[in-house]
């Protein structure tokens, strides 16, 4: 389903609103007492000065937002020298690692500085966002030479008469302008691009630590400001380290509310999805992905929430992932290292009109199938 967008004002969500229960446990560390494995009520939560990134990741742009609970490093956008450069992913707002004050660390690299190339595609790491997977606006229309637009990277220029292939490497021919906004705890960045084919968006990301637990959330907004209709799909990769955990046996992925296979898992053996829950068998060989959908359908703005719990016996910490509006599909994706649930939105937006989305990610106590419990949405 689409979400269409006619021309309306977007409030600004309260980040402290965001629920904290999810599938049955307390999410933020300072509930009920601190009760859960690790969980510390917040004056002994001990600062993470410690647990700084690697010194590698700090070498490319970037901003290391931090408070008592939890630090995390945000990608910056830099076309010489960004993080990733390649033609796939947003150029910037990746949160590319996060560790809790407890040492727990939830999203990290999956390359090292010896083998890490920007110009990779999938050279990236924790929330990467992508729009557009399978066909970018203007790219059908576009012959060989010409131009088409990639939300969040700029205009590339078509190489070919094959169709889209999202790992290519497109020629970047106008990477539109960034602007950023930085504190101790949030960062905006803002991606404006203009055309003569008519294509002209506002793009903000916001990242925000919680205040009061280990956790942070990503706000989206896209503005169409062409006269052109557009519309695209949004998605997060989202690549979980769980410390090392996410691709190794024992792993548990549940999704909320329930969620059907649209097609046939593809693990080859190495996981299995039952009863709503993903369970990794065996460290994947090769990549492995089986593709979601909701049970039963969802009104457009419907505000209940989607929620994703990723948790293995022998992680000290779960990480939970939810977003408002409800996603239209779900990808659980795995490989040989790190585990990715994947919500994606599709938007449809008419001149004028903006969408907003937001994800929220919590580090959370350890989890199994037996918390299992109705999620309770996030605050609107």
């Amino acid at each position: 389903m689409k979400h269409r967008y006619p021309l309306r004002r977007v409030e600004k969500p309260r980040a402290a609103a965001t629920a904290t229960k999810r599938f049955g446990i307390a999410a933020a560390c300072g509930i009920a007492g601190g009760i859960g494995l690790g969980c510390q009520s917040p004056g002994n939560v001990q600062p993470p000065s410690a647990l700084s990134p690697p010194a590698w990741l700090e070498e490319y742009p970037g901003v290391t937002l931090s408070n008592r609970f939890l630090t995390i490093r945000v990608a910056l956008p830099d076309t010489r020298h960004g993080f990733n450069r390649a033609s796939r992913f947003d150029r910037a707002g990746m949160v590319v690692w996060a560790a809790d004050a407890s040492g727990f660390v939830a999203m990290a690299p999956h390359t090292q500085a010896s083998d890490h190339d920007p110009a990779i595609d999938d050279h990236v790491a924790g929330t990467a966002g992508e729009f557009s997977i399978e066909a970018p606006p203007g790219y059908n229309d576009a012959n060989p030479g010409e131009t088409f637009l990639k939300i969040g990277v700029g205009l590339l220029e078509r190489t070919d008469d094959r169709s889209y292939r999202f790992r290519h490497a497109y020629p970047i021919r106008d990477a539109g302008q960034w602007q950023v906004e930085s504190g101790p705890t949030a960062v905006t960045l803002i991606h404006e691009l203009s055309s003569s084919l008519g294509w002209a968006y506002r793009y903000r990301i916001t990242v925000r630590l919680y205040d009061d637990r280990a956790g942070f959330e990503i706000e989206r907004q896209l503005e169409n400001l062409s006269s052109r209709r557009l519309a695209v799909c949004h998605y997060s990769h989202n690549f979980v380290w769980l410390d090392g955990h996410a691709a190794t046996p024992g792993a548990r992925i549940a999704v909320e509310p329930p969620h059907r296979a649209a097609r046939p898992p593809k693990f080859r053996g190495a996981a299995e999805w039952k009863a709503g829950t993903l369970s990794v068998i065996d460290r994947p060989a090769t990549p492995g992905i089986v593709r979601l959908i909701p049970e039963q359908a969802q009104e457009p703005d419907d505000p209940a929430a989607w929620s994703a719990v990723l948790s293995h016996p022998d992680a000290t910490r779960a990480m939970t992932i939810s977003q408002v509006p409800m996603p239209d599909r779900t990808i659980l994706y795995l490989d040989d290292r790190t585990a990715s649930i994947e919500p994606f939105i599709d938007l449809d937006l008419l001149p004028g009109a903006s969408a907003s989305w937001r994800t929220a990610y919590e580090m959370v106590p350890p989890w199994t199938p037996e918390d299992r419990a109705p999620i309770d949405p996030i605050a609107p």
